[in-house]
């Protein structure tokens, strides 16, 4: 599709534009159309760009990170190496930098939900890095205590990402939280680098890390 034969506007403009983060040959027409589209339809430029291999779009990628909600309305969709090696530092940064201030006090755990988010089905090195810096840090997590975030919030429960949620967040139960993002990143994208992960976890760390090395099989 060229961009004469893209609707003129409204859902249907917005739907073609989708469309075309299923052809890595569209990444230089979706760059294009970055810098041209509004609203709705820049959103959906940006979702379907996300989707592609396209190494021009490195950058964009490095600034949204950066912005409102780390570019998860946009990235959480992206399996794509191009997205994940330029969002992994700055998701391992916000990661260490939440843990210290959990060390001390209530954690307001958005930012965390955005991290976890934005993993799921990446598989590029600089994320697996990540997954072991949470392997790691399974402890610290297990201890961390959250931030009230309505009247009457009794801290007992913790979201995770979306359809991801501990009921009764106990340290034990908290201590699953890599293992189980681990887990719906394979149920997202079964790369065989996540694959291979899960057995090295599992391996080195035993426990729930048996959860995604049992999903992978």
């Amino acid at each position: 599709m060229t961009l004469e034969q893209l609707p003129p506007k409204g859902v249907k403009r917005e739907q073609a534009i989708l469309e075309l983060g299923k052809e890595e040959a569209n990444g230089e027409l979706l760059l294009q159309l970055v810098n041209t589209e509004k609203g709705k339809c820049k959103t959906a430029t940006q979702k379907a760009l996300a989707q592609l291999e396209y190494a021009l779009a490195a950058p964009l990628w490095a600034k949204l990170v950066k912005g409102k909600w780390m570019g998860s309305n946009i990235m959480s969709d992206a399996c794509s190496d191009c997205v994940s090696e330029q969002i992994a530092p700055v998701i391992l940064k916000t990661l260490s930098q939440l843990l210290d201030e959990g060390d001390t006090k209530p954690l307001d755990i958005e930012q965390l939900n955005f991290c976890f988010h934005l993993m799921l089905g990446k598989a590029s090195p600089k994320m697996l890095e990540v997954y072991r810096f949470l392997a790691e840090n399974t402890q610290r997590i297990a201890q961390l205590k959250r931030a009230p975030v309505y009247y009457d919030d009794d801290c007992t429960s913790w979201w995770i990402t979306d359809g991801l949620r501990i009921w009764d967040a106990t340290p034990k139960e908290k201590e699953k939280i890599p293992a189980v993002v681990l887990t719906a990143s394979l149920i997202r994208n079964p790369d065989e680098r996540l694959q291979a992960l899960a057995d090295e976890l599992n391996e080195r760390y035993g426990d729930s890390w048996i959860i995604p090395a049992f999903m992978k099989a």
